[in-house]
Order: C-alpha cells, then sequence, then structure tokens
C-alpha cells in the first residue's frame, strides 16, 4: 500500500491507469458472458466463470486504485493461470472440436471475454513487476536523497570511507575497499556492482 500516490513515479502511473482500464473492460466483458450464457449458450460453466470474473476485475480494480501488492497480483496471475487457461481451452475447442459453422461463430464470440481477460491480467502483472522494481535515483523525493559525496567514484562503495584498493574478479569492478573485501568474501556475497558472484579479489597497488 502507498501512502501518496501523487509522489509515484509517472511509469507506474502510466501502468496504474493500464491496469484500471484492463479491469473495467474485463469487469464489461465478464457482463457481456453472462448475457451470452442467458441468450445463446445455458452452459453453467460459462456462467461460474464470468461471475467469478466480475469480482476478480472488481478485486484488481481496487488494487490498482490503491496500488495494493496483494490484491494486484491475485488479480493478475488467477487472470492469467486461470481464465487465459480456459481462454486456450476454448481455441482448442474452436478449430479442433466443432464441426458446424454457426457452433464456431458462438464460440468465438464466447472465446473474446477470455482474450480481454488475458489482457488485463498481463497489465495486472506488469503493474505487479514494475511495483516490485527498486526506484531510481531520479523518482526517489529529494528529501530522501542521500547528498552526493566529492569524489565518490574513488570511495569504496560498501562503506564510503576509505579508497577502492580492490578489484573483484571476475567482473573487474574495482569498487571495495580492503577491510570491506575481506568482510564480503567471508559472507559470500556478490559484487556490488553488478551482483556478479565473488571468487576472488585482487588488490591494487597505485
Amino acid at each position: 500500500m502507498f501512502a501518496n500516490m501523487d509522489s509515484l513515479p509517472d511509469r507506474i502511473q502510466r501502468k496504474r491507469k493500464f491496469a484500471g482500464v484492463g479491469c473495467i473492460f474485463q469487469f464489461i466483458s465478464a457482463i457481456a458472458g453472462i448475457f451470452v450464457y442467458l441468450f445463446l449458450r445455458r452452459v453453467p460453466m460459462v456462467l461460474i466463470i464470468n461471475l467469478f470474473t466480475a469480482c476478480l476485475s472488481i478485486v484488481g480494480y481496487v488494487g490498482a486504485n490503491h496500488m495494493h501488492r496483494t490484491q494486484i497480483s491475485i488479480h493478475g496471475f488467477t487472470t492469467v493461470v486461470l481464465l487465459g487457461g480456459f481462454f486456450i481451452y476454448q481455441i482448442i475447442e474452436l478449430l479442433f472440436l466443432t464441426n458446424s459453422a454457426s457452433d464456431k461463430i458462438l464460440l468465438l464470440l464466447i472465446s473474446i471475454p477470455y482474450l480481454v481477460d488475458f489482457i488485463a491480467g498481463c497489465l495486472s502483472l506488469n503493474l505487479y513487476f514494475e511495483i516490485l522494481e527498486p526506484p531510481t535515483i531520479s523518482e526517489v523525493p529529494e528529501e530522501y536523497q542521500i547528498p552526493l559525496i566529492e569524489n565518490a567514484n574513488n570511495l569504496c562503495k560498501i562503506c564510503y570511507d576509505r579508497p577502492c584498493t580492490m578489484v573483484v574478479y571476475p567482473c573487474g569492478h574495482k569498487c571495495l575497499c580492503a577491510p570491506c573485501s575481506r568482510n564480503l568474501i567471508k559472507s559470500l556475497s556478490k559484487c556490488p556492482f553488478c551482483r556478479g558472484v565473488i571468487r576472488d579479489m585482487i588488490l591494487v597497488y597505485e
């Protein structure tokens, strides 16, 4: 849950808007699917799935509107996995299990809402994974940014106190002082720059 929606980066605001619109279209398509059940094809499973989809779209819309990660993930994963799978089943039935032209047209009409569901789920997942990404420096409000240190390029990227004298092997990044490099080796950590595995440290004399 995010306290201040106005402070969200533009890229997240856009994806939040798209996810919300996707949920609205998903709700409309679910209602359309219920009408298809009532007037064209009385298959109980179709009614159950569309009622479930309508409820799921509400969960997704509320999640996107309030930036609630759990609701966004529930909507995204459930829609893509379950309803996306049902959409694929409908396509298989349309292509291989139906001979009548009128039945194919009917199945095609029934399948369209599930395509909308799949797209809405993808938009929610896109927003969910965007939320998990750490913000860049330019996206962090100024009051939370740590002031840049002069000549920071030559300082250890762990302690920012001692000069860099150690090169990470095999990636080759010179970004650590000797004490921090020893601690990093002991903890079997990764390179602070590229997150590559550290196999050894090389001392550089200047």
